[in-house]
This record gives C-alpha cells, sequence and structure tokens, in this order.
C-alpha cells in the first residue's frame, strides 16, 4: 500500500478543503444543477415509458418540484459569498430570505407554491447553507437527492389511478402497487 509520506501530495488534489482557488468554485454549484436535471428527466422517461400520458400539468408540477430544490440548494451553496465575517450570520440572513421568498410565492399563487413548497425551498436551503458553511457537500448532495427523489416519486406514485373494482382484494393489491411505485421510484432517484 503507498503511503503518503512517501508519495507526497498528488498533482491535481487538493491537500486540505478550503484549498481550491477561487476560480475553481464552480463544480459546487454544478451538483444541484445535475441532480435537478437527471431526477427530472428519470421521473419524465419512467412515466414515458409506462405509457403516462404525459401533459402539461404533469410535466409543470414536476418543474416547480425541481425548481422548489434545486433554488435552495443553490442559493445554500452560495452562502460563503454572502460578505458577514460569521457563519451563523450567513446562515440566519439566507434562512431569513428564504423564508420571505417562499412566503410571498406561496401568496401570490398558492396553488403551485403551495406549504410542500415552503418546506421543501426551506429545508432544503437551510440544511445547504449549513453543510456548506462546513464543508459537507457531499452530505448537501445528499440531501437534496433524498428530499427531491422523494416530493418526485410523490408525484409519479399519485398519478398511477385505482381501477373501480368490486372486490376490496384487487384494491388492496393496487395500492400495494402504488406503493411499490413509490418506494421504487424514491430508491431509484
Amino acid at each position: 500500500m503507498l503511503d503518503r509520506r512517501k508519495l507526497g501530495p498528488v498533482n491535481g488534489m487538493e491537500t486540505d478543503i478550503g484549498g481550491a482557488k477561487e476560480g475553481q468554485r464552480l463544480p459546487i454549484f454544478v451538483a444541484p444543477v445535475a441532480i435537478s436535471i437527471s431526477l427530472l428527466l428519470l421521473l419524465i422517461a419512467v412515466s414515458f415509458l409506462e405509457g403516462r400520458e404525459i401533459s402539461g400539468e404533469y410535466t409543470s408540477a414536476a418543474v416547480i418540484i425541481s425548481i422548489s430544490a434545486l433554488l435552495p440548494a443553490y442559493v445554500g451553496r452560495s452562502s460563503g459569498l454572502i460578505p458577514f465575517g460569521s457563519g451563523n450570520l450567513r446562515i440566519i440572513s439566507l434562512s431569513i430570505g428564504l423564508l420571505i421568498i417562499s412566503l410571498v410565492a406561496n401568496l401570490i399563487d398558492d396553488s403551485n407554491f403551495n406549504n410542500m413548497f415552503v418546506a421543501t425551498f426551506l429545508l432544503l436551503g437551510i440544511a445547504t447553507a449549513f453543510l456548506n458553511e462546513f464543508g459537507r457537500l457531499e452530505e448537501s448532495s445528499l440531501i437534496l437527492s433524498v428530499v427531491l427523489g422523494m416530493r418526485l416519486a410523490a408525484l409519479y406514485a399519485s398519478g398511477l389511478e385505482i381501477a373501480q373494482p368490486t372486490s376490496t382484494a384487487l384494491v388492496d393489491i393496487q395500492r400495494a402497487s402504488i406503493g411499490s411505485a413509490f418506494f421504487s421510484f424514491w430508491f431509484a432517484a
């Protein structure tokens, strides 16, 4: 096994978290965009392959859910750019800004920007900012993929319909298949 003390630092590897140059901050902003777009495309592809009608309402709901996760994750990762000396002040100011934005969006159009939008917006924004302040970018990406995957899985499973049979056994089987579809999409996400 190679020993780092004998080898020294490898070209291209940073030896500490803060070692990245200012011009190299772009990669931290790529992850939320890549995760959101890939999960949105996964939802559309699975729905299309299933033969579901992908209408404008279904697509717009999926896009709004993705944006409700993408924007706060992106803003949370930029918390280091807020010109306060303390990380706590940056997180608090970012939380207040996210709260105001989400409440204004809810007041303007409460059918599209409902309480789940507000909860997702605040949870991801605050969690991402908190994790960004401690240099935990991988955990931030994990939270984004879990929360966005859950929201898109709920949208996917809610599009499955229960037929109106006369037997309650068939209803139970269909409910189980809807639950299975929810969890399988969530785990795939």
